[in-house]
Order: structure tokens, then C-alpha cells, then sequence
């Protein structure tokens, strides 16, 4: 009977050990894809933001008098992957005028009806929309239409010595990563980043 038992022991370990090693040995290998850039098993594709469409532009306000506003809309397509905030900024364009400390700018956000939904600026210089961004919008998702009526308006104390003349700005708008902040400022940039 101990013989019987050593023997059992014997086989039983032999089956143990060859099974475990016949278990460890079994693999299997499969390409799922990737063979290639058109093949990809995966892929990876930074988001994007965007300025699409604008129009509205160019704003012309001509006979402009002392204290008396005028209004233009501004609709601006926001086409990025990704969420984004739109800023505003102006550059200044020789061979006119200068109005500063003299006009005035403000910008509100509209509906698709035009009517006011806020103020994206209270009235400031053009001169300030040169050195800094003004945030539009923020968390725009994509495909969205911004909508914007600019106000201007000539000081009340303007005078004579600028009648007849006239003045110029570019507009630059900049799209960023929602919760990000503007690179450089508005008369650095110039709209050269559009790609």
C-alpha cells in the first residue's frame, strides 16, 4: 500500500510539473493593424482652434459727429475641434489720422434676432485694443456663430482739428483653447497665425 501511495505521489507530481509547463508555454500573437500610417491600430490628432468665417467686416463709418453713436454687426464662426474663447484686438493701419483720446469703441453680444444678450467691452480707446486682447466669448463649442454689434462713437469735445480726416484699425480676432490665455498681444500678432 506505501508503494501504491509513493507511486501515486510520483505521477501526480509529473502530471503537476507538465501541466504547468505546457500551460506556461501557450501564447498567441495577433496584429490587430498598424502596418502602416493608412493602417493605424491607432491614431492620435491634436484638437484644433479656429477663426472660420467672418464677416461684417470692413466696418465703414463715415460723417461721423461729435457724441452721436453708431452701430455695425459682426458675426464670427468659431470652426476649432475644441472648445474655445474668442478674443478681439485692433492694429493700427498708417496713413490716417489719429484719433486717440477721441473715439471710442465698445462691443456687445447679440443674438441671431440682434438683440443684446451683454457687453463683451464697456467703451474704451482703440489705442487699448492694440496692446491688449478683449475676450469675446468663452467655452464656444464648434461650429458656433458669435454674434457682435460694434459700437463707436466720437467724443463730445472733439472739436474742429479733426474734421473731414480719417482714421484706420485692423481687427484681429484670436481663437484659444477654452481656458487658455491669448499669446502675445493684438499688434504682435496681426493675424499672421492664421493657417
Amino acid at each position: 500500500m506505501i508503494k501504491i501511495l509513493k507511486s501515486l505521489a510520483i505521477i501526480t507530481a509529473v502530471v503537476a510539473v507538465a501541466g504547468g509547463g505546457t500551460y506556461a508555454a501557450l501564447h498567441d500573437v495577433k496584429q490587430v493593424a498598424g502596418t502602416s500610417s493608412s493602417d493605424p491600430a491607432m491614431s492620435y490628432k491634436i484638437a484644433s482652434v479656429k477663426v472660420g468665417a467672418v464677416s461684417g467686416f470692413p466696418m465703414k463709418f463715415d460723417n461721423m459727429v461729435p457724441g452721436k453713436e453708431y452701430t455695425d454687426d459682426a458675426h464670427i464662426q468659431y470652426t476649432g475641434t475644441t472648445a474655445g474663447d474668442l478674443y478681439f484686438g485692433a492694429t493700427w493701419i498708417g496713413n490716417g489720422a489719429d484719433f486717440n483720446g477721441v473715439l471710442k469703441i465698445a462691443i456687445e453680444k447679440i443674438n441671431g434676432n440682434g438683440e443684446s444678450i451683454g457687453w463683451a467691452t464697456g467703451w474704451v480707446d482703440p489705442a487699448a485694443l492694440y496692446e491688449n486682447w478683449t475676450k469675446l466669448d468663452s467655452n464656444i463649442n464648434p461650429g458656433v456663430i458669435s454674434r457682435y454689434r460694434v459700437h463707436v462713437k466720437v467724443n463730445e469735445n472733439a472739436g474742429n482739428t479733426l474734421q473731414g480726416l480719417t482714421a484706420y484699425n485692423g481687427v484681429v480676432i484670436e481663437a484659444i483653447q477654452a481656458g487658455s490665455n491669448p499669446q502675445g498681444s493684438p499688434k504682435s500678432n496681426n493675424g499672421n497665425n492664421d493657417q
